[in-house]
């Protein structure tokens, strides 16, 4: 493969084709589905009444203790409702609220 551009995105480029920088959109979906299983498994909770039509098991431990983890994954249950777009600035966002979480 040839690339031509400036030195510094052709070296951006290479690294990020041999796999050594991923992606921002595929680490929001990797922490999503810990935050998703972390849910499901009622480790997380909402700290208000929701219901997840695409997966009731997601919610159906109830509403949890209002606790920084479970804000958060309150928060990211939100943005996955409303279909939040994985570009930069809500990936860094969606890694916060994974962060804030403590699932990693």
């Amino acid at each position: 493969m040839y690339f031509s551009g400036e030195p510094a995105q052709i070296a951006e480029i290479k690294r990020l084709a041999s796999g050594a920088v991923t992606p921002l959109y595929r680490r929001a979906t990797n922490e999503g589905i810990q935050l998703f299983l972390a849910g499901s498994a009622g480790l997380l909770q909402t700290t208000e009444d929701v219901w997840f039509e695409p997966c009731p098991g997601l919610t159906a431990a109830g509403r949890g203790v209002v606790s920084p983890e479970n804000i958060a994954f309150t928060r990211w249950l939100t943005h996955l409702q409303d279909g939040v777009l994985l570009d930069e600035q809500n990936c860094l966002m969606l890694h916060e609220l994974w962060l804030q979480s403590g699932t990693g």
